[in-house]
């Protein structure tokens, strides 16, 4: 086999072709997931007025005499105010989260108090118990840098800042192909193989939260998929296809795609698994075109597609999600081809430790990161304690 690309020549080529930042703005329900395409900046002060972080009784200390009882003068709910002055060991009652009047300079605990003979007693209290106007968020203060991913946390943050609409950047939309003749969405047919590689991207994409149409399975016919192949390059940003890869007559992809207009840049790698991948542009827009074999397939996913998605949001992603770690495993390969090994990737006393996905040391009962080790083109042999690349797909 000839004219195989190098592994990382292959990715900087492709990532060569990440298109240009496009923005739109939505509104906050809409934004789970979405990376921000500018800073966002609190338009108000949170809280928005100081308010009591306990239920029990606000007073005005500095005139109150702790030895005497105090009047319980009113009562405010989180939605009530109080705008009347009060005087010496006079008691508004609160609870958690209602407003405290500028003039009250602190909150005595329900469990503070004690009644003795139906009059009121207050314990003196080192903290004031009121969360201040403005003293988790200062108006005008940066809340959120630009290529934030929001969460459920930042957009409950947003909402109780007012904030309703925000600028992100657009997601690319993926078509999904799939071909060969012997390939089924039918789990109980004995006769065709199951189309798993469609379960794995989709799902992949989905927790990108990037938005993709699956285009159905294309029979071994050329004119079909160019077909398919067309309708896709004018729908889709990305196009992703499974099958097709190997150098047999079955190999139809690249002669439908280079019979449409379209070019091969990458026609396969000096890799393992994902020999057979390959790297299209057709009408403009990228063709990943990933091998059938499940490994192969889901290797190459994540070691083209998601670092080539991430790009897209931030040009940097890769200074991050590329990391040096110590492998805890031991192989032997061939050399002159890169082997691209799925496992777990943790931080364990001061150290970044790679495992293999059948790994002794890795059970799963704390966090890592799903990783794809690289062993060197170079490298015959690897053994434990040897440092290599790991690409950190993402977080478990």
């Amino acid at each position: 086999m000839k004219n195989l690309t190098d592994l990382w020549l292959a990715q900087n080529l492709i990532m060569a072709k990440v298109p240009a930042y496009l923005s739109e703005t939505i509104s906050v329900e809409q934004a789970m997931g979405r990376i921000l395409a500018k800073d966002i900046y609190s338009p108000v002060d949170l809280p928005h007025f100081n308010r009591s972080k306990m239920d029990g009784y606000c007073i005005n200390s500095e005139i109150s005499d702790y030895s005497k009882p105090f009047t319980v003068v009113g009562e405010i709910s989180a939605a009530d105010t109080h705008d009347k002055h009060l005087n010496a060991n006079e008691a508004i009652k609160v609870s958690t989260g209602s407003p405290v009047p500028e003039y009250s300079t602190s909150v005595v605990p329900v469990e503070n108090s004690s009644k003795v003979e139906n009059k009121i007693f207050l314990q003196k209290q080192r903290k004031d118990f009121i969360d201040h106007k403005g003293s988790k968020v200062k108006k005008h203060s940066k809340i959120f840098s630009k290529q934030h991913t929001l969460d459920h946390r930042d957009l409950e943050l947003l909402a109780s800042l007012r904030v309703n609409h925000i600028d992100v950047y657009m997601q690319p939309k993926i078509g999904v192909i799939s071909t060969g003749g012997e390939i089924t969405n039918l789990f109980h047919s004995n006769d065709f193989i199951v189309n798993s590689n469609f379960y794995m991207l989709t799902s992949l994409l989905d927790k990108f939260y990037i938005p993709h149409n699956y285009l159905g399975i294309i029979p071994d016919d050329k004119q079909k998929i160019k077909e398919s192949l067309h309708i896709a390059s004018q729908k889709y940003d990305i196009i992703t296809t499974f099958g097709g890869t190997g150098f047999s007559r079955f190999d139809l992809l690249t002669s439908a795609i280079e019979e449409l207009g379209g070019s091969i840049l990458i026609n396969g790698i000096n890799a393992s698994p994902g020999k057979t991948f390959k790297f299209a542009m057709l009408s403009g827009k990228p063709v990943f075109i990933f091998p059938g074999t499940p490994e192969s397939a889901t290797s190459c996913a994540e070691f083209f597609l998601i670092p080539f998605i991430k790009k897209i949001f931030d040009n940097n992603a890769q200074k991050f999600y590329f990391q040096k770690t110590t492998v805890r495993f031991s192989l032997k390969k061939k050399k002159g081809f890169y082997k691209i090994v799925p496992g777990y990737t943790f931080i364990e006393m001061d150290k970044i430790i790679s495992v293999d996905r059948y790994s002794e040391y890795f059970s799963g009962t704390f966090p890592a990161f799903r990783s794809l080790t690289i062993i060197d083109k170079n490298t015959e042999s690897l053994n434990k304690g040897d440092i290599c690349d790991s690409l950190l797909s993402y977080y478990l």
